[in-house]
């Protein structure tokens, strides 16, 4: 699983994520590297509630909607649709490290 694939479950699941939590976790340093793919991949992230969280250094994503997911396109059989439940498989890794003092959403 990529960091992009972590960072999207986290999203899916906690509807935010900040830079302080990835490094904590073992996630990833370049949050905002990914969150740039993820926006290219037309994740939309709400501006408004984005941006430092108050008196600290740390950048806080916010989720605003998740794309709707496309239908598959196989040669010879055509397209094919997509279900999406909306629930993102757990990841084991993500569990490795994390108590309960640094679960606290600042969502």
């Amino acid at each position: 699983m990529t960091q992009k694939d972590v960072v999207a479950n986290l999203l899916r699941k906690r509807g935010c994520v900040d830079n302080f939590f990835c490094i904590d976790n073992k996630i990833t340093i370049r949050l905002g590297a990914v969150i740039h793919a993820l926006k290219r991949d037309s994740w939309i992230f709400d501006d408004q509630k984005s941006g430092f969280i108050p008196d600290t250094k740390n950048w806080r994503y916010v989720l605003k909607e998740v794309p709707a997911p496309k239908p598959l396109f196989i040669p010879g059989v055509g397209r094919i649709p997509t279900v999406s439940t909306g629930v993102a498989a757990p990841d084991r890794r993500l569990q490795v490290g994390i108590t309960k003092a640094n679960q606290t959403s600042p969502c």
